[in-house]
């Protein structure tokens, strides 16, 4: 295994599911990605309350209604960090290109891209792991 496919496991090891957590901290964990996602990306931080609640709650409805509900918070930020990664490469060996970010504030196309290319690597290891145990 190498370092990148190490990560996702850990990652995937830590804590439960992002549909798995409690209502009530629910709120703490899309303000976290939020923020990470701005010190990653460079984004603006809502200026209001009441804009980061939308914020807020579109991002925990995206996780109730899409496949990324079952990625720990622990995979929702080792995406986030792999997008920042130079040099990280498809099991094919070609580069994958960082989602650039484009407009002000947090938003879930951004997020949803970062997402989907994490989904690929993820998914690509699930096969790999289902042919080593299958004797391929």
């Amino acid at each position: 295994m190498n370092e990148i496919e190490k990560l996702i496991i850990d990652a995937r090891l830590t804590g439960l599911a992002f549909t798995q957590l409690e209502e009530g901290k629910l709120r703490a964990i899309t303000d976290e990605i939020i923020l990470k996602t701005a010190s990653y990306s460079g984004c603006l931080l809502p200026q209001t309350e009441f804009f980061a609640e939308i914020i807020s709650n579109s991002i925990i409805d995206f996780f109730e209604k899409s496949a990324y509900g079952q990625l720990s918070v622990a995979e929702v930020f080792l995406a986030l960090h792999f997008n920042v990664r130079h040099g990280l490469k498809w099991p094919i060996g070609m580069d994958i290109e960082q989602v650039q970010f484009v407009g002000s504030v947090f938003h879930l196309d951004f997020f949803s891209k970062v997402l989907t290319n994490y989904m690929a690597l993820r998914n690509s290891l699930d096969r790999k792991l289902q042919n080593f145990i299958d004797g391929y």
